[in-house]
């Protein structure tokens, strides 16, 4: 049996090629779909001009993608995977040594979107839309050091809302905190942009935890699996405690959890940052393993 059209286009979407580097995996392509998406389903125009989708883009990739990129990769790349289209009003003009137009360019003169058919099936075919979505969360997640908790029926504009709140989040605790793990001091940064630090919530979201100031620091990778697990917290004196379940040998070459106790948790720059004294209480009394 011949698939579908709908099944075609989930096909289509499933093998949209992606920059990869030494195991990173590109955000850029299943961020600009899911905010496509959330686009068709609050009724809006199926081309967009790209001045107008920049600065939506450009706070996402901030927050997840690796390395410092551009809406514009995306937007304009898009259009060789079958089911996108760019326009433009002016002749096309690329860059030297590269096979896309300059910023400048897009902005004044490009708009893109869902090609007409696919645009129409995912208009009028709600399981379609929430398949692709799905789709392309799974995409998401499997390029990032930390999943995002989206709930599972969760369609592309409460995906993207997700997205957004996480994103103002990272970019807000990452400056707050000096781009610095509050345990260790890990801080090293490629292409101007952190790596191996995340911001980390004390009460987590799917406990309620808020995407707010007050509930967030930045923890290197490690130490932030470790916070999770319950393996330290921080006592009512703001000091780092150790769980009784810390064994030594099974550290390997890492330095010790010990070696940090008593340590406080970080100021921000600004005290409306500071971790609250309520997140902390919450996470030493459901999280850690005393």
């Amino acid at each position: 049996m011949a698939p579908s059209a709908a099944e075609e286009l989930l096909s289509l979407i499933a093998g949209v090629r992606r920059f990869s580097r030494h195991g990173y995996v590109a955000p850029n392509k299943p961020l600009t779909l899911l905010w496509a998406l959330a686009r068709l389903e609050e009724g809006e125009s199926r081309l967009y001009p790209y001045a107008a989708a920049e600065p939506e883009l450009q706070p996402l990739l901030d927050a997840y993608a690796r390395y410092r990129t551009s809406p514009v990769h995306a937007y304009w790349a898009l259009r060789h995977d079958g089911f996108w289209e760019v326009q433009w009003t002016d002749e096309l003009v690329l860059r030297q040594q590269s096979r896309e137009p300059p910023r400048t360019w897009m902005r004044e003169h490009a708009s893109a979107g869902f090609r007409p058919e696919a645009f129409d099936l995912l208009a009028s075919d709600p399981e379609l839309r929430r398949a692709a979505t799905l789709l392309l969360r799974e995409q998401l997640q499997g390029g990032l050091p930390v999943r995002i908790p989206i709930p599972a029926g969760a369609g592309a504009r409460e995906t993207t809302s997700r997205l957004k709140r996480d994103a103002a989040f990272r970019v807000g605790v990452m400056a707050q905190f000096e781009d610095r793990c509050g345990v260790c001091g890990w801080q090293v940064r490629a292409a101007g942009a952190p790596v191996g630090l995340t911001a980390a919530h004390v009460r987590s979201l799917q406990e309620g935890g808020p995407d707010e100031a007050g509930n967030g620091f930045v923890l290197c990778w490690l130490h932030h699996s470790l916070f999770d697990a319950g393996l330290f917290s921080y006592d009512e004196q703001r000091r780092l405690i150790v769980s009784g379940s810390w064994r030594e040998e099974e550290r390997g070459s890492m330095p010790s959890l010990r070696d940090f106790a008593g340590t406080s948790v970080p100021e921000p720059a600004d005290a409306l940052w500071r971790v609250r004294d309520e997140h902390l209480a919450w996470h030493r009394g459901n999280v850690f393993v005393a």
